[in-house]
């Protein structure tokens, strides 16, 4: 039970993110959370945001899968955005100062 509310909040984490950086560059104007899916990769000719896809790199590595990436065509900037959540049971044990 705790993995399935884990992955519920991850993936609405995700879509909120998904969501924001598509009005940023520019993919949607509105700014409605329910209607909005996340697709693996979308692009236009400014930026690309791919989700939950593999980066390639010259080494080998283990974890080299990104929770979203943004690559900026025209800047030439990359940004790489990890999603964390917290636990229920680790939320109990966190003192916040």
């Amino acid at each position: 039970m705790l993995g399935f509310d884990y992955m519920k909040r991850y993936s609405e984490v995700v879509r909120c993110i998904h969501l924001f950086l598509c009005i940023k560059y520019g993919f949607k104007e509105t700014k409605k959370i329910r209607g909005h899916s996340v697709t693996e990769i979308i692009e236009n000719e400014k930026t690309e945001i791919k989700v939950d896809t593999r980066i390639s790199t010259n080494i080998k590595l283990s974890y080299n899968k990104s929770d979203i990436l943004v690559f900026g065509k025209k800047k030439e900037e990359i940004i790489i955005v990890e999603v964390g959540i917290t636990g229920v049971t680790n939320q109990d044990r966190l003192n916040i100062v």
